[in-house]
C-alpha cells in the first residue's frame, strides 16, 4: 500500500471515514503530502428509503448483516436473550445470509438463532425496506472495519433510531450533538451495554420516534447520496 499510495499530484485518495485516513497516517503509509479526501460513506437514496413512523406499540429491533462474528451477531443474540427475559413481548429480527466465511458465526450459534425463538431470522432478502418499515429500532453492534454501514444509513433514512458500536465507520452515523441525537454508541463486544440501550428504548418510546426523526434529518444533511456523489464528482473533476 505504501508503494502504491506514494504521494503524487496525479493521485487522489478518497476515504469514507476519518478513522481509516488517520490509521494510514499513523502507519506512515501515507503522509500529509498525499492528496486525500474524506467523504460521507457511499450515501443513501432518500427517495428510495422514504420516512415512515416507527411502531411504538409493538417494539421490535432489527439487525441487517451477514452472519459473521465481526458484525456483532453473537452480541445481538445474547443481548436479545437478556431483554426477552424481562420483556418477552419485544421482538428481535435478523436479516442476512449465513455464508462459508472464515469469520462466520459458529454452527451452534446459527442453530440457536434459527430454532430457539430468541430472534426471528429471515435469511437473505431482496428488499430490506418492508422489514425496516415494520421495525422500531435498527441495531448494528459491529466491530468490523466499516466504511459507513449502509444498513444504518437506510434505517436512518426511513426514520429509525439506531444502536451501534463506537467503532470505525459506525460512529460516523451518530450525530454528536446531544439535542439532535439519533441513537446510541456502545463499546464493542459489550453485551451488557447493548442490552441496556435496548431497554432504554423500550422504556422511552418517545425517544424512538424523536431519534428517528433526527436520524432522517441527519441522513439528509450528511449522507444524501446526491450530495455524496457531487462531492465525488468534484474530486474527480479536480484530479
Amino acid at each position: 500500500m505504501k508503494l502504491s499510495l506514494k504521494a503524487s499530484k496525479r493521485l487522489q485518495i478518497i476515504f469514507q471515514n476519518k478513522d481509516d485516513y488517520n490509521t494510514l497516517i499513523r502507519a506512515n503509509i501515507i503522509t500529509d503530502k498525499n492528496i486525500a479526501h474524506v467523504v460521507n460513506g457511499s450515501g443513501v437514496d432518500l427517495s428510495h428509503y422514504e420516512y415512515s413512523p416507527p411502531d411504538l406499540d409493538n417494539i421490535s429491533f432489527l439487525m441487517i448483516s451477514r452472519l459473521i462474528n465481526a458484525k456483532g451477531i453473537k452480541e445481538y443474540y445474547y443481548a436479545a436473550k437478556q431483554i426477552k427475559q424481562k420483556f418477552p413481548e419485544v421482538v428481535f429480527k435478523l436479516i442476512g445470509p449465513y455464508e462459508d466465511n472464515i469469520d462466520a458465526i459458529s454452527s451452534d450459534l446459527y442453530s440457536k438463532i434459527k430454532t430457539d425463538g430468541t430472534i426471528q431470522y429471515f435469511g437473505l432478502v431482496d428488499d430490506v425496506r418492508p422489514y425496516i418499515n415494520q421495525s422500531s429500532v435498527i441495531v448494528l453492534p459491529s466491530y468490523y472495519g466499516e466504511g459507513v454501514p449502509r444498513c444504518l444509513l437506510e434505517g436512518m433514512a426511513m426514520g429509525r433510531a439506531v444502536i451501534t458500536c463506537n467503532s470505525v465507520g459506525c460512529r460516523e452515523t451518530i450525530n454528536p450533538l446531544l439535542r439532535k441525537a439519533n441513537g446510541f454508541l456502545v463499546p464493542i463486544k459489550d453485551i451488557k451495554q447493548l442490552a441496556a440501550k435496548m431497554e432504554y428504548y423500550i422504556r422511552h418510546t418517545d425517544d424512538i420516534a424523536r431519534f428517528g426523526l433526527n436520524g432522517r434529518k441527519y441522513a439528509s444533511e450528511k449522507f444524501d447520496v446526491n450530495k455524496v456523489n457531487q462531492t465525488m464528482v468534484n474530486i474527480l473533476e479536480g484530479a
